[in-house]
């Protein structure tokens, strides 16, 4: 009980060096873990560097400075400080000078947090972008890359040129505009532009998950790693939270190394799926490839497949007079028509159907083997069709 009383509730006291660098490793090192597996995957089992690849190594690069600006500057205060205060502060002309520089960092420090923060945006919405390709979504993600941009210039232009005149006053001694220290409304609309477009982009990949006719299992591989997103977003409203309720301390660079740390999480783990199946021998996402493929969409069934009835080429030909006589006409020829089917036990029987075309015509149905199946290996069926010369 003795030592309950030594302790400081989280906001009343800014974190220690301590504190931040235990932060900055335990969640620092996951995200460059999973950055090198990503490069690895694409250096190493796709042998391609992608736009969005270089997009993420800049990002890596300002997260990194973010670390390092979150902790330099950590010992030192800034231009934020309770007013009782002035008057032995300005009595020290180094409390000055070392405050003016610790304001200073914190102009850095914001920078590498929102291009760090935007950029992981931009390589997550590029993933994305190819999953909901030919969907109904497709161009939503584009609007949704609209809004990115714009809300990232609107940041900017709010913070360099009308939250704070002059721009200098960020570090001034002392500050005539509390926003200039405070950054109070510059967080509101950082924090609204932030969350929003967040949850834009992980709603869309779990919206096509749920439409998508596969099975769980592998639903959950894209499922999950956007599901660690909403870690994010809690991460972003905790620091917008500790912003208005302890602005004297600077408890909200705990969570910009969370916020920022895990978004790189996510922005690499969802590229890194190819190395994981070279290492582990594991099926493509969508299960019709043996092969290793750049992020394929999710198999989206064709009219064809989500109607039965359409599977059968008698009933086919029987309500589609043009059917019936293209069938005609490449039996003729000496050909055969092969369709893929599922759960079908009339498949590989002789059919014989009529329709005003003269002598009964008898139709053998021949049906290939799909790669289209649910659990099964697709490698047997690609070997099947090789070794039969089947197109």
């Amino acid at each position: 009980m003795e030592s309950a009383v030594h302790l400081v509730r989280r906001g009343d006291a800014s974190p220690t060096s301590q504190e931040l660098l235990y932060n900055t490793l335990g969640f620092g090192i996951p995200a460059f873990m999973f950055f090198f597996l990503r490069i690895s995957n694409r250096g190493l089992v796709m042998h391609k560097i992608r736009a969005e690849d270089w997009c993420m190594i800049l990002a890596m690069c300002f997260y990194t400075s973010l670390l390092v600006f979150i902790n330099y500057s950590s010992p030192y205060a800034t231009n934020l400080y309770p007013e009782e205060q002035a008057e032995s502060i300005f009595a020290n002309p180094k409390d000055v000078a070392d405050r003016v520089f610790g304001s200073k960092l914190v102009i850095p420090l914001e920078q590498s947090m929102l291009a760090s923060t935007w950029l992981v945006k931009l390589c997550i919405w590029t993933f994305i972008l190819r999953i909901a390709e030919k969907t109904k979504y497709e161009r939503h993600m584009f609007y949704l890359l609209t809004y990115i941009v714009v809300g990232y210039l609107t940041i900017q232009i709010c913070y360099y040129a009308i939250l704070c005149r002059p721009f200098k006053q960020y570090w001034a001694m002392p500050v005539h505009n509390p926003q200039c220290t405070t950054y109070q409304h510059y967080s509101i609309i950082q924090m609204v532009f932030n969350i929003s477009s967040d949850l834009a982009l992980f709603y869309v990949p779990l919206a096509i998950a749920r439409e998508v006719k596969l099975p769980f299992k592998r639903k959950a591989l894209v499922v999950i790693p956007f599901l660690m997103g909403l870690a994010t977003i809690m991460c972003a409203i905790m620091n917008k939270y500790y912003n208005f309720a302890s602005p004297m301390t600077t408890t909200y660079q705990l969570w910009y190394i969370r916020e920022a740390s895990i978004s790189i999480w996510v922005g690499n783990i969802i590229c890194t799926w190819q190395l994981l199946q070279k290492l582990f021998h594991l099926r493509t996402f969508d299960n019709k490839h043996a092969d290793i493929q750049a992020e394929p969409a999710p198999y989206s069934p064709s009219p064809s497949e989500s109607n039965p009835s359409s599977n059968n080429v008698y009933e086919g030909a029987q309500n589609s007079t043009w059917k019936r006589k293209f069938l005609s006409m490449q039996i003729a020829a000496g050909n055969f028509m092969g369709l893929s089917r599922r759960g079908d036990s009339y498949a590989g029987q002789s059919t014989e159907m009529t329709g005003g075309l003269g002598p009964r015509v008898r139709i053998r149905s021949v049906y290939m083997m799909t790669l289209r199946r649910d659990e099964d290996d697709a490698s047997p069926s690609i070997d099947y069709r090789k070794k039969n010369n089947i197109a």
